[in-house]
């Protein structure tokens, strides 16, 4: 099975390296080791390395640089499967060793969406939050009165 990024057919992927990382806040505690409070995942990158080929291979290029510009999310599938990445960079070299093509370096950075939450205002009652008036202070006169 071809490895494909959004629409885009990838013919030769020689290595997908995905690369996890977690960021661990830490602290010192008096006299003793540090200690770990917080491990939070940071979002996954995929470097990917290899050719595309063939009378529609600059197309093929085109779209992917369309891919990066325009932000647009894609999924990427091939040894590793990801629904929603992003083309963070993207490298390509047209030389002799691929005559009918390029050779691509490609890192794919995973996006994860936040859920959108609503709050009916309706249902809420507010009447028991506001406090009544009880002290206007000073109130200034107005001329004429």
């Amino acid at each position: 099975m071809p490895a494909t990024l959004g629409t885009v057919r990838l013919d030769t992927v020689e290595q997908d390296e995905p690369e996890r990382e977690a960021e661990i806040t830490e602290y010192a505690v008096e006299k003793r080791a540090d200690m770990t409070d917080h491990v939070r995942m940071k979002p996954q990158t995929i470097d990917i390395s290899g050719v595309i080929v063939g009378p529609d291979a600059a197309s093929r290029m085109v779209q992917l640089e369309k891919y990066q510009s325009s932000g647009e999310m894609i999924p990427y599938r091939h040894r590793i499967k990801r629904q929603q990445v992003l083309i963070q960079q993207f490298n390509s070299t047209h030389g002799t060793k691929v005559g009918n093509g390029l050779q691509f370096d490609i890192t794919l950075r995973e996006v994860t969406l936040a859920e959108s939450s609503s709050v009916d205002l309706l249902s809420v009652d507010v009447s028991s939050q506001v406090k009544d008036i009880d002290n206007l202070g000073r109130q200034q006169t107005q001329e004429g009165s």
